[in-house]
């Protein structure tokens, strides 16, 4: 399973909900899984993930190597699944779509649990937000993570 997360600027939501997927399927023994993190716009690229995510991995003994990058039209062939961490960005991936994409790939990642949320963007706010963003994650991604062990 090939999975690729998108946020807007990709160094807040979207590299941490890579690092939280990848760390749960490994915690779980899931092998084959290949996660990777993009953004909808390319104001960030070729920086690191934002201090206060780094800090929160930090802080939870999660791993981030990472660098901002946009989603490519390649993505759309070589990922199963992109995940858009909102509505915005769900909108967004399907506008940028190439015309043979298969839209079907786009999903949002509060469709995985109760009640739909979207992830709030912690960008420009306190620690306690990325604190936050990275609960509702562990949450999300671990739901994200039963459906397509359901789907296998």
């Amino acid at each position: 399973m090939r999975v690729l997360f998108v946020c807007l600027g990709n160094i807040c939501r979207s590299p941490a909900a890579e690092a939280v997927f990848a760390q749960l399927a490994d915690e779980r023994g899931l092998s084959g899984v290949d996660v990777d993190s993009a953004g909808t716009a390319d104001y960030h690229e070729g920086e690191t993930a934002h201090r206060n995510t780094l800090g929160e991995a930090a802080q939870r003994g999660v791993p981030i190597d990472h660098r901002s990058r946009p989603v490519a039209a390649a993505d759309f062939d070589r990922f199963d699944l992109l995940v858009a961490v909102d509505r915005a960005t769900e909108r967004n991936l399907r506008r940028i779509a190439p015309p043979s994409a298969d839209l079907a790939k786009i999903v949002r990642l509060g469709d995985y649990a109760p009640g739909g949320l979207d992830v709030t963007d912690p960008w420009g706010h306190p620690q306690q937000a990325y604190t936050e963003m990275w609960d509702q994650l562990v949450e999300l991604c671990g739901a994200l993570l039963d459906a397509i062990t359901e789907r296998a």
